[in-house]
Order: C-alpha cells, then sequence, then structure tokens
C-alpha cells in the first residue's frame, strides 16, 4: 500500500513502473484516504474485494503515446477549475504539427487560454474532449483520433495543449 497519493494517476504510474516485474496485475485506490493499493493475481474466483471509496482498475496494455513527437515538450502542469471542482494535469505542446487529433467545437470570442481549457475539461466525458487549441480569441476543442497519423497543423503564435487527466478535487 502506498500513502499519500493525491491522483489516480500517480496510483496507475506506481503499477506501471513494477509492471515488467509481474508484480502489479491493477490497482485500487482511493482518492478520500490518498491510499493506492497494489494488485496481484486475484483470490481463485478473480474476485477483488474492495472497502468503500475505493476504486479498482487493471492495466491490459501500457505504451508510450507518440513520443517522439512529445519529447520537447515541457513537463505538465497541473490547472485547478474551480467552477468544475476539478484539478487537470496539462501538457503545453511545441511541435506545430500534431498527431491524432479531431475537432469538436469552436468557440469564438474566447478570452484566454485557461477558459478554453475549462470548457475542454468541462467536456470531456460528455464530448471527449482532450486537448485545446486556443488562437486569436478563438478555442478549437479536440478530441483524440484512433488514426494518429493524420496531422493537425498549427500556427507558431497559437497554444495547443492536451489535456492527460483531469480529477475531482478534494478541500
Amino acid at each position: 500500500q502506498y500513502v499519500n497519493i493525491s491522483f489516480l494517476n500517480d496510483c496507475i504510474s506506481k503499477c506501471r513502473f513494477i509492471r515488467s516485474s509481474g508484480l502489479c496485475e491493477g490497482i485500487a485506490y482511493s482518492k478520500e484516504k490518498k491510499a493506492c493499493l497494489i494488485a496481484v493475481n486475484g483470490n481463485n474466483d478473480d474476485e477483488v474485494l474492495l472497502n468503500g471509496g475505493y476504486h479498482f482498475l487493471t492495466l491490459h496494455n501500457c505504451s508510450k503515446d507518440r513520443e517522439v513527437e512529445r519529447a520537447h515538450n515541457d513537463p505538465p502542469e497541473l490547472h485547478a477549475f474551480p467552477l468544475l471542482d476539478e484539478i487537470c494535469l496539462v501538457e503545453f505542446y511545441k511541435p506545430l504539427f500534431v498527431s491524432g487529433w479531431s475537432v469538436i467545437a469552436e468557440i469564438r470570442n474566447t478570452t484566454s487560454v485557461q477558459w478554453c481549457l475549462l470548457n475542454c475539461a468541462a467536456a470531456m466525458y460528455a464530448n471527449k474532449c482532450s486537448a485545446i487549441y486556443f488562437i486569436d480569441g478563438n478555442c478549437v476543442l479536440l478530441e483524440r483520433m484512433h488514426y494518429p497519423r493524420i496531422y493537425f497543423p498549427r500556427q507558431s503564435a497559437s497554444v495547443f495543449a492536451e489535456l492527460l487527466f483531469c480529477e475531482a478535487s478534494i478541500g
């Protein structure tokens, strides 16, 4: 068991790190308790017994996502969205050609990148928004495509950012 784990993504990262040695088949995570449990092979009935407040996930396949394209990006940043009571991990892209994105919607007269990110976070589950393209007060909401070989060109004066994950903030 790991304690003081603030985000589900951190718990998943612990599992990914030891997965190659066969020591992690999944995780049980409680945001309220900030606890991460590493799961190995289950009992004879393949049951996972959890206390209240825990969520269980299994990791089937882990692979690097567009590693070359993302190589020169700065480390992801945490962004708080009090209106949604969420915190999101956001990665800002440096390349002018990014692959694997499709336009969901365009919002004109957007005042800031943060407002654009807020709109994407709000549409994350209903509309699968996972990235934004912001230029000249226009906010383009994007979803991931299954065919990453199609490139999305962007202008040098623009901002392209991916919301890697969002979680409810506590306190």
